[in-house]
């Protein structure tokens, strides 16, 4: 017979807090941007942002794909995929609610995306002749001499792989492509002819001075390479153009009084929920500094959010038009105008008394930085915990304690210390096992909970102790009378 005895002891204290401290930061307006520099100054934030608006003039296209694709908020989007001169080139569209070219003016054969991001890449010793994207939306490429790569967007921009198979659609100028019930289309000797099967009449060579190739229809739409990337609507060339904000030019943002406003203890923790298509700017919190080192290029919440899988963001600090947040692993400014949510707790009546395993530093809000460090708990003092957060909906670093405590001057003072680096036991800071306790949480009765815990432990050692003596015993006796039985059939024999 087998005995299982199990206790178990738990408690979840989830919290979520946030922050609103007072800055005079606020965000330049970069969404719309003239083609040259242009100088930000609000409430003492200046920022010198540089941003070229860009348009593509593709020369020499050897292939391209598109495709449709779904942004977070679930809108439809495009990608356009060229190989020109051997290199890859990436348009990404985000600019309009169905996915379609905006300004677009039939009228005049011309149609223009606008505001999408533009990547390129070259694969060393490859020239690029072929690509597709596939059902998962990766893009593979093959080179002339049939490499086959593929190609992913990161934030570090373009990036290739090796691969050892994919199977490419293959496209046949002269077969006869439908628009619709109407209108048909096909290359004849490097000319593009339309057949309207409603008006025969109307049937003909669409702009016979151009050489025309790569006939295709992706998605519902079709395409065609002439001395310019056309679409093909309704028996007509439309013309495609493609500009892009260059935001890897040159931006310099004063940091104005960010760092005396990150040193205010947030009351209350928040986090923010930003919009897909907000603007991020990364920069790093660096005292000392009169501007923000930025390292990294700009890009869109969506994009970052592919990487982090985060809804939400860890606000720092918000005023006027700019907010500070924490988001997976980097710190950025964005639009205050941007966040679409905000998501909050109030911190518990928690109530208990913690000391520091080792020095151990004080934040301002439940995220460890220099730039928010408002004091230090030397190894064995003692802090009052007021509140828990576990950053369940943010997913930031680890459990933070709220503290009260009182610094070397004799001040009362409050903060955000690591859980992990406090225990509930009073210890001598001179002891060499002091930094073998590990945290528990608080409650308003820990004192009773801990020495419920030690009475139940006691208890269970005393039953296993009492169970291991029964069994034992039990077995010594059964042995002596086996051994006795034994005995006595030898004798009788």
């Amino acid at each position: 017979m087998k005995k299982l005895l199990t206790i178990s002891c738990a408690a979840i204290l989830a919290i979520t807090l946030c922050v609103t401290a007072a800055t005079s930061i606020a965000f330049a307006d970069i969404e719309k941007p003239e083609p040259s520099g242009i100088t930000y100054d609000f409430d003492g934030l200046k920022a010198q942002i540089e941003i070229d608006v860009l348009s593509t003039e593709l020369d020499g296209i050897s292939d391209y794909t598109v495709a449709e694709f779904r942004d977070d908020a679930k809108k439809p989007y495009k990608k356009f995929a060229f190989t020109e001169n051997g290199k890859v080139i990436v348009y990404t569209c985000r600019d309009s609610e169905d996915g379609t070219p905006i300004d677009m003016n039939t009228s005049d054969g011309k149609a223009e995306y606008d505001g999408g991001v533009m990547e390129s890449l070259t694969i060393p010793g490859a020239d690029i002749t072929k690509l597709e994207f596939s059902g998962d939306g990766g893009l593979y490429c093959m080179s002339s001499s049939s490499e086959l790569f593929l190609v992913q967007s990161g934030s570090d921009g373009l990036s290739y792989a090796s691969v050892q198979s994919f199977v490419f659609t293959e496209y046949d100028d002269g077969e006869l492509i439908a628009e619709n019930d109407t209108y048909h289309y096909r290359i004849e000797e490097g000319r593009l002819q339309v057949f309207n099967f409603d008006s025969p009449e109307e049937s003909c060579f669409l702009s016979e001075n151009e050489n025309f190739s790569h006939l295709k229809k992706l998605g519902d739409e079709i395409y065609v390479v002439g001395d310019e990337f056309y679409m093909l609507e309704s028996g007509a060339l439309i013309s495609l153009s493609f500009t892009y904000n260059d935001y890897d030019t040159a931006i310099e943002i004063d940091v104005a009084d960010t760092y005396e406003l990150l040193k205010i203890t947030a009351e209350t923790v928040q986090a923010a929920k930003i919009a897909s298509d907000a603007l991020l700017i990364p920069v790093e919190l660096s005292a000392g500094t009169d501007t923000f080192t930025i390292p990294g290029r700009i890009r869109r919440f969506s994009e970052v959010k592919k990487e982090t899988g985060l809804d939400y963001a860890l606000l720092l600090m918000e005023s006027g038009d700019a907010a500070l947040i924490f988001y997976g692993e980097q710190t950025y400014l964005a639009d205050k105008n941007e966040i679409e949510d905000y998501y909050s707790g109030a911190v518990s009546g928690v109530d208990g008394t913690c000391y520091a395993l080792m020095d151990t530093n004080v934040y301002s809000m439940p995220y460890p930085s220099d730039a928010t460090t408002v004091g230090t708990l030397t190894k064995g003092s003692a802090a009052r915990v007021t509140g828990v957060t576990d950053g369940t909906c943010v997913s930031f670093y680890d459990t933070f304690y709220k503290v009260t405590y009182t610094d070397d001057a004799g001040e009362t003072e409050s903060g955000y210390v690591l859980a992990g680096l406090m225990s509930d036991y009073e210890f001598d800071a001179g002891s060499a096992g002091a930094g073998a306790y590990m945290y528990s949480e608080f409650t308003d009765k820990d004192n009773l909970t801990t020495c419920t815990i030690v009475i139940v432990l006691v208890a269970v050692v005393m039953v296993a102790a009492i169970y291991l003596t029964v069994v034992l015993t039990s077995d010594k006796r059964k042995r002596v009378k086996h051994q006795s039985d034994t005995d006595s059939r030898g004798r009788e024999s």
